[in-house]
């Protein structure tokens, strides 16, 4: 809206501006309005000895330029204008990706909004069909053939069969979880790990 000189000015986050800027190149995003803070990791107040492995993780990859490394990739990087400008950028059009419809449809299988799915997805396999990982994982959800034989899926299986095998598996992680993951959030943010990293690796 700035931008189109629908408002004057606006106030985001360092981050946010960067990516915004090099979209909409009018925008001045050099006014600072407030001092910089340092990175940092939301955690409970009581979660004292997670916050010191924390602190020690942080700095060490600060150390090596890591944390300048990763804020350039997703930040500071060309790459993002063509996200905001392309074809399912939700600022640019409504859908956010070429199987909207059946991700609304098949999310009512699970609890989850299907943006998120849509989200999961797109980090997965950029909602190509026919991608395949350096681990052998294949299809819109990204299935090693042993989880995908598990859920049903083979070369011939479509977009929809290939989102209900990928959410049949979501829940068979929640499955897997301890109870004691109480708060939706939290357990949420340890299925998406799983699936990323394996059972094993998110939570042990």
């Amino acid at each position: 809206m700035v931008a189109e000189g629908k408002l004057r000015s606006v106030i985001c986050e360092e981050n946010l501006a960067m990516v915004l800027k090099r979209t909409w190149l009018n925008i001045d995003a050099g006014l600072v309005v407030t001092r910089l803070f340092p990175y940092a990791w939301g955690l409970n107040p009581g979660s004292d000895s997670l916050a010191t492995i924390l602190n020690s993780w942080i700095d060490s990859i600060r150390k090596e330029r890591i944390l300048k490394k990763v804020y350039a990739q997703y930040f500071d990087n060309q790459q993002t204008t063509g996200y905001l400008q392309g074809k399912y950028s939700s600022i640019a059009n409504p859908r956010i990706s070429p199987y909207d419809q059946e991700l609304r449809e098949l999310s009512k299988l699970i609890w989850w909004d299907w943006r998120l799915l849509a989200s999961l997805m797109y980090e997965e396999s950029n909602f190509h069909q026919g991608q395949v990982s350096t681990r052998n994982a294949t299809g819109l959800m990204q299935m090693v053939p042993e989880t995908a034989e598990k859920f049903g899926l083979d070369s011939t299986s479509g977009p929809a069969h290939q989102i209900e095998a990928g959410i049949k598996y979501l829940e068979w992680i929640d499955s897997q979880l301890p109870p004691e993951i109480i708060d939706p959030i939290e357990r949420v943010s340890f299925i998406l790990a799983s699936y990323n990293v394996g059972i094993g690796g998110s939570w042990h």
